[in-house]
């Protein structure tokens, strides 16, 4: 249980999956959430089952968000590549 929750912590506060990214601001803001998700299903007599499965969409969610995330990065850094030959062959055109 805690590994998952210092793992979403670590999502959650924006670190990549693809590794190399991430902050400790973020990582303890992570943290700070998790625990009050923590908190919060104690306090309202949620089982421990229950938590485990919501702590886990918690984490599916945080990873799906920064995979999507990169894809529209690269979609976009893609899509700059082809404007950026187009405008380029369209020079050599109307100069030749």
């Amino acid at each position: 249980s805690f590994e998952m929750d210092a793992i979403a912590s670590c999502f959650i506060g924006g670190a990549s999956a693809y590794g190399g990214i991430g902050t400790v601001g973020g990582t303890l803001i992570g943290a700070m959430i998790m625990g009050i998700l923590n908190n919060g299903m104690s306090i309202m007599g949620i089982s421990s089952n229950v938590q485990q499965v919501v702590k886990g969409l918690v984490l599916l969610g945080a990873v799906a968000f920064d995979v999507l995330g990169k894809q529209r990065m690269q979609l976009d850094f893609l899509g700059f590549l082809r404007r950026k030959g187009t405008q380029q062959q369209e020079s050599i055109r109307t100069e030749g």
